[in-house]
């Protein structure tokens, strides 16, 4: 059963280009100072740093787009599984050769290119080849640094049966509450960390109390930071917007403040306790601002101009600039650092930028050779399976309704 509608979700291109631009221009930050972040003093940040580090404060916060890329994944994959008449083998055909043709091409590409000779080079590329790095603290960060988030979003998509499974017996609102509960014991664990080690400069925290709070860093924490659990929620607000859109109910955190949601994530970002958070709370954020867009009354239309068009583009080719860009902008500063080594790091920052619009044309061509390519494969493959099929209704279609039924409930 293939769900009809006319609805359409273009503004998710514009929300996935603001996305990616904010990544692309977190890790030009990060490339040319070295650091994307203040470093903490205590419980919070410190402003002992050079001013024009400061000044650029608003770069810091780019990190914010991955967030909005899981709760737009979330939106799309339940959005697509919906739509194609909740069949499992079209949905992980679907899923395999929308991310893996792009992503094994960039893994080969920079594996090549990897110069970490500390690490081993053949365990780094079979563990990002099997997309499970990201529970191996040596590999986490290895040939691409950007390539943990795929680890996770494919294994979110292993765990999206599960999650559809407990939809369709406990409804979207307890398994929202169930799986925010999991992500945010995850995320507190973490703080408690976070804020032992900021009290660990003051002498009012014995040394006892001190060596006893350490012992609760755990690789069962390593693990479960690691792990797609403490991303679940943040990807399923986007699942859960997604089926209350379709089904014209009303829509997840629409009556909810987009200033409170500011006003956490900002404090996140400048109060350690609340660090561990930062990600949760960014995709709360994000889901309010794109589900208030979607159920506004009246939508005003912009009439398409240059900007808006390319910052469209962007979100199409998001994919690509997303695994390309960082290699590229750490590539480009090792460069001038090698070559100018007096080079002040806000010159570094402005050559980097000025690189950027070169880094979005290879994702174009790269979106064009082998991006788009892999997606028209994935779904001649299920072209050819429905040609295969006997003549008749699909025999999962009755269950498929059946289920979709219970979901509603």
């Amino acid at each position: 059963m293939k769900i009809e509608t006319t609805k359409r979700v273009d503004i998710l291109d514009y929300v996935r280009g603001i996305a990616v631009l904010s990544v692309v221009l977190f890790h030009a930050l990060g490339s040319a100072y070295s650091y994307s972040a203040l470093p903490w003093d205590r419980l919070f940040r410190s402003f002992n740093f050079p001013a024009s580090f400061i000044a650029l404060l608003p770069l810091h916060f780019g990190w914010i787009g991955v967030p909005i890329f899981f709760v737009v994944s979330g939106f799309c994959i339940h959005l697509s599984f919906e739509k194609q008449g909740r069949e499992w083998r079209s949905f992980f055909i679907r899923r395999f050769f929308r991310i893996y043709p792009a992503y094994l091409a960039a893994l080969i590409l920079f594996a090549f290119l990897y110069t970490n000779r500390n690490h081993d080079i053949g365990l780094q590329f079979i563990t990002h080849a099997f997309l499970i790095h990201n529970f191996n603290a040596d590999t986490f960060h290895g040939i691409n640094s950007s390539f943990w988030t795929i680890a996770i979003e494919v294994q979110l998509y292993l765990l999206y049966p599960l999650l559809v499974a407990l939809v369709a017996k406990f409804g979207w609102r307890r398994t929202l509450i169930l799986l925010a509960t999991v992500e945010c014991l995850v995320d507190g664990w973490n703080a408690a960390i976070q804020t032992m080690l900021g009290l660990a400069r003051y002498d009012s925290v014995s040394p006892e109390i001190f060596s006893y709070l350490r012992n609760i860093d755990s690789p069962i924490l390593t693990f479960l930071n690691a792990s797609p659990f403490g991303y679940w929620f943040s990807w399923s607000l986007g699942a859960c917007a997604a089926d209350a859109w379709m089904k014209n109910r009303q829509l997840p955190l629409a009556r909810s403040s987009t200033l409170f949601w500011v006003l956490l994530v900002v404090a996140a970002y400048f109060a350690r306790p609340l660090a561990p958070f930062f990600f949760t709370l960014s995709a709360v954020l994000a889901t309010t601002a794109i589900v208030k867009y979607m159920s506004a009354a009246t939508v005003r239309v912009c009439r398409p101009n240059f900007w808006l068009e390319q910052l469209r583009r962007a979100g199409i080719w998001s994919y690509s600039i997303y695994l390309l860009h960082q290699p590229l902008l750490e590539l480009m500063c090792g460069t001038l650092s090698r070559q100018f080594p007096a080079m002040p790091s806000l010159l570094k920052l402005i050559c980097c930028l000025t690189f950027c619009p070169i880094i979005f044309l290879i994702a174009a061509i790269w979106y064009r050779l082998i991006e788009s390519p892999g997606i028209g494969l994935g779904k001649r493959i299920i072209q050819g399976f429905d040609e295969n099929q006997a003549p008749g209704e699909n025999p999962v279609a009755p269950q498929a309704r059946e289920a979709a039924k219970v979901a509603d409930s």
